[in-house]
């Protein structure tokens, strides 16, 4: 595919669409363990969404909030893992989409 006389964000919704479509969230984090990958893509994600509010953009991050959280709202980590600890900026790269979650829904879990 060319990307002459795209706009960027035209290009940046080629690439989503096309990971969205090749890696469902259940591929993308099996386990429910995030890590700071996930979480720069999905901010990515995110600001094309606040952009062009495509309703499957904002249901990719739910559905990938709801696979990573606990029922009460806490990040799943991996014990005895420093790179999966509240310890590790790394790992709260993924708290970062709670913050419009909220804003989206009120609900007050998402504090």
């Amino acid at each position: 595919m060319r990307y002459d006389n795209m706009a960027p964000l035209e290009i940046a919704e080629q690439f989503i669409d096309s990971f969205m479509k090749k890696t469902p969230v259940e591929k993308l984090v099996p386990g429910g363990i995030s890590n700071y990958l996930h979480g720069v893509f999905l901010s990515g994600v995110e600001k094309v969404y606040l952009q062009n509010n495509k309703e499957e953009y904002g249901n990719y991050i739910k559905e990938f909030l709801d696979r990573v959280l606990e029922e009460d709202k806490k990040l799943k980590r991996l014990e005895g893992s420093f790179w999966c600890s509240l310890n590790s900026l790394d790992f709260r790269q993924v708290g970062n989409l709670l913050c419009r979650m909220y804003e989206e829904t009120g609900e007050k879990s998402y504090l």
